[in-house]
């Protein structure tokens, strides 16, 4: 007997399964966050610019992962190496939902300008926190270490964006 697994249930083992992926679209949309808001006020702008730059950084992990499914399964239908590739990345749009639900709540007028931005940077750290979790309940950490992976994933992951919108 299996029961359903709860929304949230299903995003930890997701990101489990692929957490390089989930950390680096946090990373990604964080980042791109960062950049787009400090240099546009407009929130469509922002919106516009994050959603282009995190379907490319995806689109190269699609293509990477499918080159890698390739290599693994040379006899694989196409189509099917396709479909595992993208099924494979999709947590990078996923772990992006929330900080993009907040810079669309600032298009259409639900948030300011600088309130949506704020708190969809608030939610791309968040996210890293929560992936720290998912790895130190993942390896059976106890509550300190568990809160601690959690600050360094959020930690490093917040000085990581810092330096890649450094170098942009």
């Amino acid at each position: 007997h299996t029961s359903a697994m709860s929304p949230v249930e299903g995003r930890q083992v997701r990101v489990s399964n692929n957490p390089g992926t989930a950390t680096y679209g946090a990373i990604v949309v964080t980042a791109a966050i960062t950049a787009a808001g400090s240099h546009d006020d407009r929130p469509w702008a922002v919106l516009i610019k994050v959603g282009a730059t995190l379907v490319v950084f995806w689109l190269a992990h699609v293509h990477s992962a499918l080159i890698e499914e390739r290599f693994k399964n040379p006899d694989e239908p196409f189509g099917l190496a396709i479909w595992h590739a993208v099924l494979h990345e999709l947590v990078m749009l996923e772990i992006a939902a929330v900080p993009i639900a907040f810079l669309i709540a600032g298009v259409i007028g639900l948030l300011g300008v600088d309130l949506a931005v704020s708190l969809a940077l608030g939610s791309g750290v968040a996210e890293l926190f929560a992936i720290g979790i998912v790895r130190a309940r993942r390896s059976a950490y106890g509550l300190a270490g568990t809160l601690a992976l959690g600050a360094l994933y959020a930690g490093s992951g917040g000085a990581l964006v810092a330096l890649k919108v450094a170098v942009h």
